[in-house]
């Protein structure tokens, strides 16, 4: 999509220290904007709806891109393992997403949501993606 589009403007380093801020944000904030909209037309309502997402969506949608690009760079044969890992994942969240909001609402699927994108950043900072921007780690020896 646009975000991964994008993935190659905007540093990783931006992109996981953005993610955990914005959903805590959009946890306090998106209810009170899309209450107030209520009264709306369908089509603003919509608009709204759009708008307020994109930001989220844009950023959600770059770090597979920067992460696949730092594999080609660093362990290409590590490509098709993210790719496989990728749609495992993103089947299972989805359904654990479902359960947790049914269960707990849909705060904690947002606090878990920041919590895995706060721990990616963690673990790319402790492996060493991120301080010299989007350097891969250098080859093992």
């Amino acid at each position: 999509g646009l975000g991964s589009l994008l993935s190659r403007r905007v540093p990783l380093r931006l992109v996981l220290s953005l993610l955990p801020l914005l959903v805590v944000a959009y946890a306090l904030g998106l209810s009170v904007l899309f209450g107030a909209t209520l009264a709306a037309p369908l089509w603003g309502r919509l608009l709204v709806a759009v708008v307020a997402l994109a930001p989220p969506g844009l950023l959600m949608g770059m770090p597979f891109p920067k992460g696949l690009a730092l594999l080609e760079r660093g362990s290409p044969t590590l490509i098709a393992w993210a790719w496989g890992v990728n749609g495992a994942v993103s089947v299972v969240a989805s359904i654990l997403a479902a359960l947790l909001a049914l269960s707990f609402g849909f705060l904690a699927v947002l606090a878990v949501g920041a919590g895995c994108y706060a721990g990616a950043w963690v673990t790319a900072s402790a492996i060493r993606i991120l301080p010299d921007g989007d350097a891969p780690p250098p080859p093992a020896r």
